[in-house]
């Protein structure tokens, strides 16, 4: 069975992986880029999509560079397909509501990124 996963999902666990590496808290990353704890909590899980400039915003707030963060995710997806699970690119609403077994979440997909991402 095929494994997928979206592209969204894999940039939350980048933004997750960024604001842990910060030592920075959902509730802190909400309040220094002005929106709340719940949005974070879905976009970090890939079902919440945002604007460009609102991961610009989680970015600064974790200190780091937005290109830091779309690096990380770019090369979380790469690592992902070289393990022979496909990444859909832009946010798929249908994808992401999915209950297919063969989407991976945050929940199986973060502790690998996170070992990769360590790694790198």
């Amino acid at each position: 069975m095929n494994k997928t996963t979206t592209y969204s999902c894999v940039l939350g666990c980048a933004i997750a992986y960024l604001r842990a590496a910060s030592d920075t808290t959902q509730e802190e990353l909400a309040e220094s880029s002005g929106t709340s704890r719940a949005t974070i909590a879905a976009v970090e899980a890939g079902i919440q999509d945002c604007m460009l400039g609102r991961l610009q915003d989680f970015a600064f707030a974790c200190n780091q560079l937005p290109i830091e963060l779309f690096s990380l995710a770019e090369k979380g997806a790469a690592h992902l397909t070289s393990q022979g699970i496909k990444v859909r690119y832009g946010f798929i609403p249908e994808v992401a509501e999915s209950r297919e077994e063969n989407l991976l979440t945050k929940r199986s997909l973060y502790p690998l990124l996170r070992q990769f991402w360590k790694q790198g």
